[in-house]
């Protein structure tokens, strides 16, 4: 009986680690390139959208209270934001597209 309850609570243990450590040992690659360095804005950004849609920042922090907009490029190409670091986004990024 008592090895019955160590070898059940050796499988719950087990079990545990095989659910738990894929998560922590994994790391996440945006395929940033970093190449615009870090955004930062302090108040409402408006950004010219590159050509091909794609920002690549190393981090993003949007603070509470700003507003980030982007300027359609000439292909209308959707929004993409990669980071190589962290990203916080307490504010509002506004992807409306404007009136019309």
């Amino acid at each position: 009986m008592k090895q019955q309850q160590l070898t059940t609570w050796k499988i719950i243990i087990l079990t545990i680690m095989v659910v738990l450590l894929p998560a922590t040992a994994t790391a996440f690659d945006s395929g940033s390139s970093g190449a615009d360095g870090a955004f930062n804005p302090t108040e409402l950004t408006e950004l010219q959208l590159p050509p091909d849609g794609i920002f690549n920042f190393t981090t993003v922090t949007i603070p509470a209270g700003v507003t980030v907009r982007f300027i359609n490029n000439a292909t209308n190409t959707p929004v993409t934001i990669l980071a190589s670091g962290n990203v916080t986004i307490d504010g509002v990024i506004d992807l409306d597209g404007g009136g019309g």
